[in-house]
């Protein structure tokens, strides 16, 4: 390779910019596939507050969400209070729904 070609600038188009990889986020047993307004409504509810796109993750059970957390295939996850207790080192409370005040 001659020195011009080495000291050559790389360029692409403006249009080549790579999107961002949308927020992963994992669902539970809790929500159905029949749900599908709800899903809708959440994921939606969630790239608005979130700014960005999400990708809704279902798995079928607690244990599958955990390990999906755990080996950092999602980002975050709708889960129950025992899984996040078993892991509790390894990840990290966001939220908790409160019932009744």
């Amino acid at each position: 390779m001659g020195l011009a070609a080495a000291a050559a600038p790389f360029v692409v188009t403006r249009g080549w910019a790579q999107a961002p990889a949308p927020f992963r986020f994992a669902l539970t047993p809790v929500f159905l596939d029949n749900d599908a307004a709800v899903i809708s409504a959440l994921r939606a509810a969630l790239a608005e507050g979130m700014g960005q796109d999400i990708e809704l993750v279902q798995r079928r059970t607690y244990q599958e969400i955990s390990g999906a957390l755990l080996d950092g295939s999602v980002d975050a996850a709708w889960t129950c209070g025992y899984p996040y207790l078993q892991h509790k080192a390894e990840l990290s409370l966001l939220g908790v729904p409160v019932w009744r005040g």
